[in-house]
């Protein structure tokens, strides 16, 4: 990537809507942080009108599900945070990581890029993982409650080794090829900006608003699972999703649901 290819704050606020963020403190951009949530996180202690959001350059203490570390070198992806506040119960949020992904892949839809969703909230494109996502609730006094939704998206990851990251992983500018200028900027600022609209309309219709398309994108569709969970490991045909977001699988001839707090999953060739 070109180092000089910085965050800039206008750039992405130029792909928001106009009622978005529109505040000086709404939208910040961090060159050096511990984690994006954490920041995000320390919001809804505050008496501060919501919703905020944040990009950084680097952080150093990223973390996925499962406080998986998050590999953030600086300067070469997307780390976002935003905070918003819901008008539902923190416990019926069940589907929006999966509503996340969901706008993730429509933004890069937009660049001309495929991609798929792995459940419950992993982007892929192919067999590679190209962007994870975090949600974490917390109440809010005078609120239902809040939902900071965490982002990681790979966008040149040219010099890393892949014996530095566990999952087979992948990168935009690798996926949209020599003749496809990305600005990385205008990805961050569109991928807010979906992320935003896909909350308001969760916020009105709940999952069942996403599912049809979610089953567009699923890759896990014919698919045998290792269900990850913590009395061991099952294995299990997938089945899809149900009304909530939650999985379906063919276990030992017994159909079963799996929450995504729950388990973990990976699929078998």
């Amino acid at each position: 990537m070109n180092s000089a290819e910085s965050l800039d704050l206008l750039k992405i606020r130029s792909q928001l809507g106009r009622d978005r963020l529109y505040q000086p403190d709404d939208l910040v951009i961090f060159d050096c942080i511990d984690s994006t949530n954490e920041w995000a996180l320390s919001q809804c202690c505050k008496d501060v009108n919501l919703p905020r959001a944040c990009f950084a350059e680097q952080q150093v203490k990223g973390r996925g599900r499962k406080d998986r570390i998050w590999y953030s070198p600086y300067a070469q992806n997307i780390y976002m945070s935003l905070v918003r506040e819901f008008n539902t119960q923190i416990t019926q949020l069940s589907g929006l990581s999966m509503v996340v992904g969901i706008c993730i892949v429509r933004t890069l839809s937009d660049f001309g890029i495929k991609a798929g969703l792995k459940w419950p909230n992993d982007v892929y494109i192919g067999l590679a993982k190209v962007a994870g996502i975090l949600i974490e609730t917390r109440i809010k006094p005078g609120t239902n409650g809040c939902a900071v939704i965490g982002v990681g998206l790979n966008y040149d990851m040219a010099d890393v080794s892949s014996a530095q990251i566990e999952t087979p992983w992948t990168d935009l500018l690798k996926e949209a090829g020599d003749n496809c200028k990305l600005d990385r900027n205008l990805v961050a600022g569109k991928m807010l900006n979906e992320i935003m609209s896909g909350c308001d309309f969760y916020e009105e219709s709940g999952f069942e608003g996403f599912r049809d398309e979610w089953t567009r994108y699923d890759l896990c569709v014919g698919k045998m699972l290792d269900i990850h969970h913590d009395k061991g490991v099952s294995r299990g045909q997938y089945l899809g999703i149900n009304e909530n977001g939650a999985l379906m699988a063919q276990v030992d001839g017994c159909q079963k649901v799996f929450y995504a707090a729950d388990v973990s999953i990976r699929m078998k060739k």
